[in-house]
């Protein structure tokens, strides 16, 4: 088990790398499980669309961070509805009124019934979720800390209670259900050959997590990121803290992929011209 972490600035190759690597890995064994986790649907269908290009690679999945949860929560036999942006935002605002009725708010008491509360409330949820905090550990760190976190932790709290209740998750929530089926489940994910996780930025402590129980099972992980070893131009300052995060969750090896050649004369010149805006800073 390998994990490499590719660190390199923009336009050098990074992907053009993984894509390498999933073909070596497919040519070498067809019928190996390699997974492609990227952020978002339309980078899936350019890494799809690239790979197709350099020679297609059948067998390899590119998928999202939802997709991964919940193929996880699938095969671990705990699979459950996820609720979409609606159903999350009634639930909240039920929360809330609960809260509310049981004469606990009084520092959110003049607003709580606004809508734009509880779509403030909702977000606020959503980052306590991904930063992997419980409303259990979210109360207790709270509670000597003002009023206004006790009231928002007694909204946390009734809102999970609320969407378990249902047997429901939110997307946040199948991270967890991911984690718990993965460490409930020694063997999942044991025969994943290699697992390629390009275009992030940052990884929240719940992505972190999930990535280190795959990490500790498939055969080989690359992972991508911009940036180089110094870190130290000001565009980097975001990179530089996702770096020290990936050592610690992953302890990776570090490579700096070499630049590939650009067909295309004008895309080689703006590489060039990156390249010496670099040099410049």
């Amino acid at each position: 088990m390998t994990t490499t972490l590719l660190l390199s600035p923009a336009a050098t190759g990074k992907t053009q790398q993984c894509i390498a690597r999933v073909r070596a890995t497919l040519q070498a064994a067809p019928l190996a499980a390699v997974w492609v986790i990227v952020p978002d649907r339309n980078q899936a269908a350019s890494f799809t669309r690239r790979l197709a290009q350099a020679g297609g690679a059948l067998g390899a999945r590119v998928v999202t961070l939802a997709d991964v949860y919940a193929e996880l929560t699938a095969l671990g036999g705990a699979p459950q509805p996820v609720a979409g942006d609606a159903v999350i935002a009634r639930l909240t605002r039920r929360a809330i009124d609960d809260v509310a009725a049981n004469k606990i708010l009084t520092h959110y008491k003049d607003i709580y019934a606004l809508p734009g509360f509880a779509r403030a409330v909702v977000d606020l949820i959503a980052e306590w979720k991904r930063a992997y905090i419980t409303p259990t550990q979210f109360g207790a760190a709270v509670h000597a800390r003002g009023q206004w976190l006790v009231e928002l932790a007694a909204i946390y709290a009734r809102y999970e209670q609320t969407l378990g209740a249902m047997g429901w998750t939110d997307p946040p929530g199948q991270g967890w259900q991911a984690i718990e089926v993965l460490r409930a489940n020694p063997t999942l994910a044991a025969n994943w050959r290699l697992v390629v996780v390009d275009g992030f930025d940052s990884y929240p402590p719940l992505v972190l997590a999930v990535l280190s129980l795959l990490a500790s099972r498939a055969q080989a992980t690359l992972v991508t990121l911009t940036g180089d070893a110094a870190m130290t131009r000001p565009a980097y300052r975001l990179f530089a803290r996702t770096l020290e995060q990936l050592r610690s969750a992953l302890a990776p090896q570090i490579e700096t992929p070499t630049p590939y050649t650009l067909a295309a004369p004008e895309l080689a010149h703006l590489r060039a011209a990156l390249f010496e805006t670099d040099a410049a800073q």
